[in-house]
């Protein structure tokens, strides 16, 4: 009865609790703005409101943007019913991490323990200031593949630690794998994480599956060069920024791992204490990754390829978070291109807790949680 009653009562709890203090977190002038990128993609929803559904990938404001068209189609819905205004515009980036939780919360209880699922929930409601700063601006990119790609990947792990996979869990797993790439480039690390984990595993009946899954979720890209005659695949990039080099590899990673710009991604944007919770963020992710891959099983393999793989990409590609000069630290939105990172790191967290509160560990666990 009680293990029946968490299935539905955690879940409700954590939804209703996430988008109470994600509402409250977007009235704090300290913690979120309004940018004028995300207010095209509202502008999409209006206009579709509007009798201007036929041109629904006509009114992207850039020909690639996927996530922009998901955004607006999330708020079509709720601006008929509430009306297009900004706080109703801000429940679709809560959207994506409401999502993120109750995937990710299910398929921890069940593969990793309770405990997991409790610290995932925790991270989320009580994360980063920069990753709440970005969780509550609907760009339309980077923040929204990132956590489709982690809910993919979850997903895909729930599936293969079945005994027979179910094709339709399988191919769930791949479209929102696909969807993520939809949604924006950066969402790609999610597909060649799971073709590595797949062929790793030599699963490659599910992997057909998979890529089933993927391809439907990389359909709207057809539907609209067939719609607009748009190139779906033009990028934002300069000709020639995103080709992969290797000599930019030292350069990036001091874009993660200086000390201000781990503050910047992990603590608080001042010195002192903002360092310090960088730091601490950083040793418990290399505790967590270590937990994950030797005792996580599925889910801890899966997403920590999900974590190595988005590294990999970012280390050799032109995107890369921002280092304003010495003595400022990264504003929030300055980070925006390591979104995806935010969600993975969650998971390996959580997983890391669950495990080690299995194993009587449990100062460890509620040191990493803390």
């Amino acid at each position: 009865m009680t293990s029946n009653r968490w299935r539905w009562v955690g879940p409700l709890a954590f939804g209703v609790a996430c988008v109470v203090l994600q509402l409250v977190a977007v009235l704090n002038p300290f913690v979120v703005e309004v940018d004028h990128e995300e207010m095209f993609n509202a502008g999409q929803a209006w206009a579709v409101l509007n009798g201007h559904a036929g041109d629904l990938f006509r009114l992207q404001y850039r020909e690639f943007c996927g996530g922009c068209t998901a955004d607006a189609l999330l708020a079509v819905p709720l601006f008929a019913a509430l009306g297009p205004r900004w706080l109703v515009w801000k429940l679709v980036p809560v959207f994506y991490t409401v999502l993120t939780g109750l995937i990710g919360i299910s398929v921890l209880r069940r593969r990793v323990g309770a405990a997991a699922a409790v610290a995932f929930a925790a991270i989320l409601l009580l994360p980063p200031r920069t990753f709440l700063h970005l969780s509550l601006i609907g760009w339309g990119n980077h923040y929204e593949a990132g956590m489709v790609g982690t809910c993919g990947l979850l997903l895909l792990a729930d599936a293969l630690a079945q005994d027979r996979p179910t094709a339709r869990s399988l191919m769930a797993s791949g479209a929102l794998l696909g969807g993520a790439v939809w949604i924006g480039f950066s969402g790609g690390f999610s597909v060649v994480a799971g073709a590595l984990v797949l062929l790793a595993t030599r699963r490659l009946r599910a992997g057909l599956w998979v890529a089933v899954g993927v391809a439907g979720g990389l359909s709207p890209w057809a539907l609209q060069l067939l719609s607009t005659g748009q190139h779906p695949f033009v990028t934002i990039y300069e000709a020639g920024e995103s080709v992969p080099l290797l000599s930019r590899i030292p350069h990036k990673v001091h874009t993660l791992l200086a000390p201000r710009q781990l503050a910047a991604l992990f603590g608080v944007p001042e010195a002192g204490w903002g360092h310090a919770l960088g730091w601490l963020w950083a040793g418990a992710l290399a505790v967590s990754g270590g937990f994950a891959v030797r005792r996580g099983g599925w889910v801890g393999r899966t997403v920590a390829a999900g974590f190595a793989v988005w590294t990999a990409i970012y280390l050799v590609v032109r995107f890369q978070v921002a280092e304003p000069p010495p003595p400022a630290l990264a504003v929030p939105g300055s980070c925006r291109y390591a979104a995806p990172l935010y969600p993975l790191a969650f998971v390996l967290l959580a997983v890391a807790v669950g495990t080690a509160w299995q194993r009587g560990r449990r100062a460890l666990a509620v040191g990493i949680l803390a």
